[in-house]
Order: C-alpha cells, then structure tokens, then sequence
C-alpha cells in the first residue's frame, strides 16, 4: 500500500482511478464518431430478358415478264431484204413466227413508226430528161401513163411500201427482183423506184418536183 497526503490508497483503487479516465475518454470518443448505419442485403432481381420481335413476312408479288417462247412477230417479207438480212436478221430467227399467230407485227404500215425509208425514181443513166412533178408520178403509179417512159417496175419492197402510200398501182406497174430491175429498164425504155442504197452507177436519179434524195 502507498499513502498520498495521508490518505491509504490500495492498488485496486489506484487502477481503478486510472482505468476510470480511460473509460471516459473511449465513452467520449465514441460518442463523437458517426454512427454507421447497419448493412442490408438487397436481393438484386435479374433482368427479365425483352421478348425479340419477330418481324412479319413481307409479301412480294413478282412482276410477270414476257418469256421468250412467248415473244411472236410476224415480219412482213415486203422490208428490205438488207434489213431482214442485217438488223433484224437475229430477232427473225429467235421471235419470227406466222401472221395469225403473232400479236406484233413489223411491216409497211401506219401506225407507231419505227424508221423511215427513202426510195429514188431512176431510169437507165442514158436517159435524157431528169425531172417530172409529183402530180405526173402519182399518174404513172395509179394508170400507168406517163409521156417519159413506157413502164414502170418496181421489187417487193417498193411495191409493199408504195401501195400503202398511194394504193394499188395500175396494172402495167411491174414487180420484178431487184437483180432484174436495170436490165429490163435498159431494154425497155422503163423507169423504176428503187431503195436509196441500191442507187448505183447505171442509174440516173430522176428529180420530183426539183427534189432528189442525192440532195438531202
């Protein structure tokens, strides 16, 4: 035992006197500090997955086309053989097909037009007079008179295109093969229409009403 101012203190009462203060400061530091809210688990719910759309089928209609084992044109034998034998000499072998079983038709004809073809008045290149005037053709077309020449020929093309124009020529209009046409107009005092390719040499150009087709 130890005395302090003649006061007898025991050990436990001096621990006692110093636990105390100790006590008070942990109490005091305690109460200083913010209180700490208490931990709750939260049950977390998992995503519920978005049902994916399902996009509607679109219908598509299909366009019909024409096949070409329905394609038929009926290609009048009147067009000059140059053209059925060049341009048109592919489209005549894979859609060609009879009259009456074709709905299209390609001939000399109104109607939509297609192309334009130019044909000459000619007589042999000896021939002394070089003009007449529409009025005289028409004539030697529709009656087969006329004061220059004695006949007048003509081949399949020009024939086909020129009745369609000014109908059926007179009887003594003639329709001959192409090949034939010269001959016969050198030995026969005749004119001929003939197509403005097939112009040659041999042939003089015969002006109606002042115009030739040399001149375009």
């Amino acid at each position: 035992m130890g005395t302090l101012d003649g006061v007898i203190v025991t050990k436990r009462q001096a621990f006692i006197r110093i636990i105390a203060p100790l006590a008070i400061i942990l109490i005091l530091i305690s109460a200083c500090e913010p209180l700490t809210q208490p931990f709750e688990p939260t049950a977390t719910l998992p995503e519920t997955a978005k049902p994916t759309e399902t996009p509607e089928p679109t219908l598509i209609l299909a366009t019909p086309t024409a096949t070409e084992q329905s394609v038929r044109i009926w290609f009048d034998p009147a067009i000059p053989e140059d053209l059925l034998q060049g341009e048109l000499k592919g489209m005549v072998a894979q859609y060609g097909a009879e009259m009456v079983d074709s709905p299209m038709r390609l001939s000399f004809s109104p109607g939509d037009e297609l192309s334009q073809w130019v044909f000459a008045l000619v007589a042999p290149f000896s021939t002394v007079q070089d003009s007449i005037n529409a009025q005289e053709f028409l004539s030697f077309w529709q009656t087969g008179a006329s004061d220059a020449a004695t006949e007048l020929v003509v081949d399949l093309t020009v024939f086909s295109a020129l009745s369609r124009r000014y109908g059926m020529p007179a009887a003594s209009v003639k329709m001959m093969a192409s090949t034939e046409l010269l001959a016969y107009c050198q030995t026969n005092h005749a004119w001929a229409v003939i197509p403005f390719e097939k112009i040659s040499p041999p042939w003089k150009v015969i002006q109606i009403d002042g115009q030739s087709p040399l001149h375009k």
